[in-house]
Order: structure tokens, then C-alpha cells, then sequence
């Protein structure tokens, strides 16, 4: 598939985000996730007190605790080298779920970046990683697999999905 096809079908400026989401998180996927993200630089938000606050690193037990009290949704905002944004929200602890606009991914080469940044967090967590319409979960557009341990060095898997 050429760039232009993958624009129009991966990336179409409707209006819409697209959804990157990994379910069954566990304690262990967690922990792997937010090791590989002190690795980025990022912008962590959450709520103290009622008060928003920034930081550049993330605190797992604030993480933790909103999850618990539910009052408010703790995020990260990170930006790849090409410049593609990428949100994270942490709205349960069984999902990962963060939010892409198709406007950011301008080229191939971004394209090539964003899903190997979703391959790396794909073989960390051991979970599915997947690219999806926006609120549409049944129309993923792709998906990446964790790599098998034995696959040192090669990209995680990419799945094509029927539309």
C-alpha cells in the first residue's frame, strides 16, 4: 500500500481522532508501559486537591489512586521526533487507551514512526495494540502484535483487519 492510500485510509481528516487502545492491562503490563515511557519526553496531567497539575514524569501512585477515587482522568501528551502527538489517558486499569489526530501523521515516514512506537509498546506489555476509528472499537484499523520473545531485534507484528 502506497502513502497516499494509507493517508486516505489510515489517516482521512474527517474531523475525528483515531483511538490506539490495549485491554487486559494487569499490574505487570502497567508496570512495563510506564517503564518504557521514561524513556519520552511527556508532559504528565492529573488533579491534586482539585488543583490541575504538570509534571514531565509520570506518577504511577496518582495513577493508582484516580483510578480508585475516579474524579479525575490522569493523561499523558507526548510528541514523537516527527512530530506526531500522541495522548494517553488513564481512565481504568484494565485499558490502555490514547488518542492520535490524523492531521499529525503528514507522511509515510511518520506512519512508519507511530507504528513502531505502537510495536514497541505492543512487545513491552505483552498486550494487542490497537489503531481504530474514532468511539468505533469494530473498525480497527490496524493492530500490532507482541513480537515472540525469540524475536529479538524484529518490529512487532502488524495485523491487516477486513473493513
Amino acid at each position: 500500500m502506497n502513502w497516499d492510500q494509507m493517508r486516505r485510509q489510515y489517516y482521512r481528516t474527517d474531523g475525528t481522532f483515531r483511538d490506539i487502545f490495549a485491554t487486559d492491562m494487569d499490574s505487570l503490563a502497567w508496570q512495563k508501559f510506564f517503564e518504557l515511557m521514561q524513556d519520552q519526553t511527556l508532559t504528565f496531567h492529573t488533579s491534586e486537591d482539585g488543583a490541575a497539575a504538570e509534571s514531565t514524569a509520570i506518577n504511577t501512585a496518582l495513577v493508582e489512586k484516580q483510578w480508585d477515587l475516579k474524579e479525575y482522568v490522569p493523561y499523558i501528551r507526548l510528541q514523537l521526533s516527527g512530530g506526531t502527538k500522541i495522548k494517553f489517558y488513564f481512565f481504568a486499569p484494565e485499558e490502555l487507551e490514547g488518542i492520535v489526530d490524523p492531521r499529525d501523521v503528514k507522511s509515510e515516514a511518520r506512519h512508519r514512526e507511530l507504528k513502531s512506537f505502537l510495536g514497541k509498546i505492543a512487545d513491552a506489555t505483552g498486550r494487542v495494540v490497537k489503531f481504530a476509528q474514532e468511539n468505533n472499537r469494530e473498525k480497527v484499523l490496524y493492530q500490532l502484535t507482541p513480537r515472540s520473545p525469540k524475536a529479538e531485534g524484529a518490529p512487532a507484528e502488524t495485523e491487516k483487519t477486513k473493513e
